[in-house]
């Protein structure tokens, strides 16, 4: 009873906000590897702007619904191997970070984004049960982690 195009909308929201929360991850540790903080704006509007022309072309099939109630697309296990080298990518950059830097705090940052990543991966395939309340209980642990090394690493005030 809704407009068919309605869920496609909805589901490139979705594909967009994806996007730009691993790239986000990915770019966070570029910056523990070298690249300067006053590239910070450009690489957000950088990210901004390759999540909406990707999420823009995806191709959505209207009359296929995946398990999480979104329009599939076209290429659905090439966007999700996308997704996870972005993550591997993310966890990599932390880890050269802790080596190049010599500081172990870049590994328990790593740690962060592992667990992020892994509960963002589960709790996206909506798998219910246990496995839906670990992923959640990743997705806090890792943030938590990844807020509270920051934090340290940085020492915000």
């Amino acid at each position: 009873g809704y407009p068919l195009y309605l869920s496609e909308t909805i589901s490139r929201f979705v594909y967009f906000g994806r996007l730009v929360a691993i790239l986000c991850l990915f770019t966070s540790g570029l910056f523990s590897t070298g690249i300067t903080f006053q590239k910070q704006d450009s690489f957000l509007l950088l990210i901004i702007l390759i999540s909406f022309v990707l999420s823009s072309n995806i191709p959505i099939d209207l009359f296929k619904t995946d398990t999480i109630l979104l329009k599939g697309t076209g290429s659905e296990y090439g966007m999700n191997i996308v997704f996870i080298l972005l993550q591997l990518f993310s966890i990599l950059n932390f880890t050269v970070g802790a080596i190049k830097n010599n500081n172990s705090e870049y590994l328990f940052l790593a740690l962060g984004v592992a667990l992020i990543a892994a509960g963002n991966e589960f709790l996206f395939l909506l798998i219910p049960g246990w496995i839906s309340l670990l992923a959640i209980i990743s997705l806090i642990t890792g943030t938590i982690i990844f807020g509270y090394k920051t934090h340290k690493i940085y020492q915000w005030t």
